[in-house]
């Protein structure tokens, strides 16, 4: 099938994969980017640049990761989930527990997860790879279930692979392996 293609087709290339048990989701893995959309290209025109058919999409699907700055939260980040949703997207929010704004509010992305928008952990976030706060944030926000999606965010081979195993197990200390 189409999945068992892109996986031979980047085993081919040499590029980096993991192994998993469970359910999992098929994206790239691909050193030079990712589908969707990195927290530069998120303006509000975004909504209507990927209704034009601008490429930001997993595969031929309607869904989009989409990543806000981690400099300050940006007031029109609302306005561009709302919108790519009425335009038909499924946007999924990349690492809500590492931006500043949401460790000092979770309400704000449960807010978000409430009215649709799914949400992707960082699995190491579970570990404290990335401090003590965004991990309570992350497990904050699972425990509300918030948290639809579980990623590497890694961008190569590094910390964030070596903490799959571990942040996983910590996710299932919190709510099961189910």
């Amino acid at each position: 099938d189409a999945a068992d293609a892109r996986i031979k087709e980047a085993r081919g290339q040499g590029l980096p994969s993991a192994t998993l048990s469970g359910t999992i989701g098929y994206g790239r893995l691909d050193p030079q980017g990712y589908f969707g959309l990195p927290a530069a290209n998120v303006t509000p025109r975004t909504a209507q640049l990927a209704a034009d058919g601008a490429k930001f999409t997993l595969g031929s699907s309607k869904t989009i990761l989409v990543e806000v700055s981690m400099a300050g939260w940006p007031a029109f980040t609302e306005q561009v989930l709302f919108d790519l949703q009425v335009a038909g997207f499924s946007p999924i929010l990349a690492h809500p527990e590492r931006y500043p704004s949401v460790v000092r509010d979770p309400g704000l992305a449960i807010g978000l997860a409430e009215r649709g928008i799914a949400l992707q952990a960082t699995t190491s976030a579970f570990t404290g790879l990335f401090g003590r706060e965004v991990q309570r944030t992350a497990e904050e926000l699972l425990l509300a279930g918030a948290i639809n999606v579980l990623g590497s965010d890694a961008h190569g081979l590094g910390r964030r692979v070596e903490a799959l195993v571990p942040g996983i197990e910590r996710v299932e200390e919190l709510i099961g392996a189910d």
